[in-house]
């Protein structure tokens, strides 16, 4: 679905640069129904990284949900777009994008294993997200330096890993 909101978040491969990133794995999907136990929110640490600071006309700029699993029992989060909300704001403070507008699925649920750390990979498709989701395809985000920020109620979330700035670049 082109660009209505949390259509344009996707899991993507694995490959990702920056401080270290590409080292982390990809969290492996499993079903809700899973014999994993759910993670408690105390053993668990969500953390945003995005892959480049700046990204040019033609890049979808790129974020890895980081999970950190302080437990030593493997367990499953839901890392899906309504459960860790993903949010672009732009300079003014204003909503541009949010994963959870028109999200295709609700519970996606990865595994993260005992004393481990893996990754999701979002991918925001640069247009500005809507809670219609049907019609006309929403605007592209003009040129200019974002924050992206994740919020989820199933973890703790660092305040100094919660948010990023990127910068879209124009032609």
């Amino acid at each position: 679905s082109g660009g209505s909101g949390g259509g344009g978040a996707a899991a993507a491969g694995g490959a990702a640069g920056g401080s270290g990133l590409a080292a982390i794995p990809e969290a492996r999907r499993v079903a809700s129904s899973s014999a994993l136990p759910t993670c408690g929110k105390g053993a668990l640490k969500i953390g945003l990284a995005s892959t480049k600071v700046a990204y040019d006309p033609d890049e979808k700029p790129t974020f890895r949900l980081v999970a950190t699993n302080g437990s030593g029992t493997a367990c499953k989060v839901d890392l899906g777009p309504k459960s860790m909300v993903l949010t672009i704001t732009n300079s003014d403070d204003d909503r541009i994008w949010t994963s959870k507008d028109c999200a295709a699925s609700s519970g996606q649920y990865f595994e993260i294993p005992a004393h481990s750390t893996v990754a999701r990979t979002v991918t925001w498709d640069r247009r500005h997200s809507t809670t219609k989701c049907s019609g006309a395809t929403p605007p592209a985000a003009a040129a200019g330096t974002y924050l992206a920020q994740i919020a989820t109620g199933a973890a703790t979330v660092p305040k100094d890993q919660s948010q990023k700035s990127i910068r879209l670049d124009q032609d």
